[in-house]
């Protein structure tokens, strides 16, 4: 005689664990759905925009040149005009809203709710665990002013993105800003201000533009998350914004590691913002101008926060690279 089958037993919190995680999967795909719905209704959008307004403004014309047509008639009689138009046909017009639309970043909840989902599958595999998810509200301070000067323009390029870091104007594609800190920047809350203008700055960027942040003190910090350029997307910003709380001055001013690495980012950056408190003993402005020029030569906006010792050489490296400079005494005033 066989012995009894012994009774499978199912653990109320994996059947919870598992519910959640189907719900959740729904609705990932639910989004999906009315990401692709509304990605075809702006696409109609657009095309039927586009095409209104190539006949309004072809039926402009013609009605204009009927006019001075009429208008040119003289006793030798109408004079012979010959017009050329040019017709946006919906094949190209389509092709290009969409990719335009495809690069949009409708929905930063879908990357949250793709990692709840693993987060449930590896917890119906591992063991039963608690995932507590927190929200950090994020603030802005006003820009601060100081007296600076700038070079050719102040290095704004035509076209791009735009944002502002201590009161310096920027336009590109790809921002790159260099932070100092050493253990000065603890006094006098230097680096509190710092990270406030870095953090509006950040999260002024449109998602279409892309940025890195190096800090600098005996050596260079870079984020583990993120090799290269980052996308200023809203889940992008808010990993920075996170990193930047884990930031603490400390060690010497030693920039030049950082400055090596901005310039052997391919592609280059369009713009570095370059804040130091110190003296700098290692940076030469006519090796990073000769670098500089080895490549699409870089915007560099430098700022000296509470500390005018090194005023020389960032006014150097601000003017030979098209950027402008900018003395912050502390307190930002």
């Amino acid at each position: 005689m066989l012995p009894p089958t012994p009774p499978t037993s199912s653990s109320p919190k994996l059947d919870e664990l598992r519910k959640q995680v189907q719900s959740l999967r729904q609705v990932v795909h639910q989004l999906s759905a009315e990401r692709e719905m509304r990605l075809r209704r702006g696409r109609r959008r657009l095309l039927a925009t586009g095409l209104a307004l190539s006949v309004i403004v072809h039926l402009a014309l013609l009605a204009y040149f009927a006019m001075m047509s009429r208008a040119g008639d003289g006793p030798g009689g109408p004079a012979a005009d010959e017009y050329q138009f040019a017709m946006v046909f919906d094949q190209s017009l389509s092709q290009a809203e969409t990719t335009a639309l495809d690069e949009l970043d409708l929905d930063p909840s879908e990357e949250l709710l793709s990692d709840l989902a693993d987060a449930g599958d590896e917890a119906l595999t591992d063991a039963p665990a608690a995932t507590n998810l927190a929200s950090t509200g994020l603030g802005a301070v006003d820009t601060l002013g100081g007296a600076g000067d700038s070079a050719q323009g102040g290095g704004m390029l035509s076209g791009g993105a735009g944002t502002t870091y201590f009161g310096i104007e920027a336009q590109g594609n790809r921002f790159l800003y260099i932070v100092d800190r050493s253990g000065s920047m603890m006094f006098a809350h230097r680096m509190e201000i710092a990270m406030r203008e870095l953090r509006e700055s950040v999260q002024s960027l449109p998602d279409y533009a892309y940025f890195q942040v190096l800090f600098f003190s005996s050596n260079v910090l870079a984020p583990d998350f993120e090799q290269g350029w980052a996308r200023a997307s809203g889940a992008n910003q808010r990993r920075y914004l996170n990193w930047f709380d884990r930031i603490d001055p400390g060690g010497g001013t030693v920039p030049r590691p950082a400055f090596l690495m901005a310039f052997d980012m391919n592609p280059r950056p369009d713009v570095i913002f370059f804040m130091t408190d110190g003296i700098i003993p290692d940076l030469s402005a006519d090796e990073i101008n000769e670098i500089n020029q080895r490549g699409g030569r870089v915007v560099i906006h430098t700022i000296a926060f509470g500390d005018q010792g090194s005023e020389q050489l960032l006014r150097r490296l601000a003017r030979d690279s098209g950027g402008q400079y900018r003395y912050i005494p502390d307190g930002g005033r």
